[in-house]
């Protein structure tokens, strides 16, 4: 089995921002048996945890995380690394195509985007109705894919 790193990006106190985040938890605890498996939840600074990630030698990375690719609410799709362009998909400060490349530059990992389309980003707790319905679907894709199913 490859070293795989989920790396779960977002904001929880924006609403479906923090979808990145409410998946990488769910899959840290489905996947908790595989130590070839590592997940990072690094909130909306996923800069402040690549040193950790590139520590842990991935073979693959999948970084998760809300982001309009003008999609429907709740729905998900798995970019490979060079489909993630350097403007819009993320909805944080440091752009996801920057991570992206740092990432390329110290690994030689397979890297991967699974963005899922927000509903909406007000200030408060919790995912909407159909971004969370995304979310669990996505939780199972992503278990799947990193169990080699």
């Amino acid at each position: 089995m490859p070293r795989i790193a989920i790396v779960g990006i977002g904001n929880l106190m924006k609403a479906d921002d923090g979808a990145g985040m409410v998946m990488a938890a769910a899959l840290k605890e489905r996947l908790a048996d595989f130590s070839e498996i590592q997940t990072f939840e690094t909130g909306t600074a996923p800069e402040n945890h690549l040193a950790a990630i590139i520590a842990f030698k991935p073979e693959i990375i999948y970084l998760i995380d809300a982001a309009d690719f003008n999609g429907e609410a709740g729905e998900f799709k798995l970019f490979p690394a060079h489909q993630v362009k350097s403007q819009g998909f993320s909805t944080h400060a440091i752009s996801i195509s920057l991570v992206i490349q740092f990432l390329k530059l110290q690994t030689e990992a397979e890297i991967f985007l699974l963005a899922i389309q927000p509903e909406e980003l007000s200030t408060r707790e919790g995912l909407s109705g159909r971004v969370k319905a995304g979310t669990d679907k996505a939780i199972i894709f992503l278990e799947k894919k990193a169990r080699g199913c």
